[in-house]
């Protein structure tokens, strides 16, 4: 389920209990923290992962209309949810009563994105953000 913004029903905020995420002409766009958006670490670790590997992530207001124009335009690539307990969803559709966005079915960003996170979790992949700290 995509939440919008209580107010105008314009804005976008989560993905069911996910933040959310969209490649748009290469550019990854995810909603900022104003509002009731929620700071979640694995937000903050996919953004962090995303810039290291050379993407563009833009914080910023997202509505509808865009992902609804770029859909339509050829530039929406990828679109996924992030959460502690998921880690990465993917997202094949988007729609309501009146319209239907459907994803390409390869998402290779978002992919590398989820392997590269869950190698870092099993220390199968070296930790260059320090998130690895060893409990004592």
């Amino acid at each position: 389920m995509l939440w919008l913004d209580a107010h105008d029903f314009e804005y976008i905020q989560e993905v069911g209990t996910m933040n959310i995420f969209f490649k748009i002409d290469g550019k990854f766009i995810t909603p900022d923290l104003s509002g009731s958006i929620l700071s979640g670490i694995t937000r903050m670790s996919v953004i962090d992962l995303l810039r290291s590997k050379g993407f563009e992530v833009i914080e910023k207001p997202i509505k509808i209309s865009e992902i609804i124009e770029a859909s339509k335009n050829g530039t929406l690539e990828e679109a996924f949810g992030t959460g502690t307990a998921v880690g990465i969803a993917m997202i094949d559709e988007i729609g309501n009563n009146d319209f239907t966005i459907k994803l390409p079915e390869n998402n290779p960003v978002s992919v590398m994105v989820n392997d590269t996170l869950n190698a870092i979790k099993l220390q199968k992949e070296e930790d260059p953000f320090g998130w690895i700290v060893e409990a004592k």
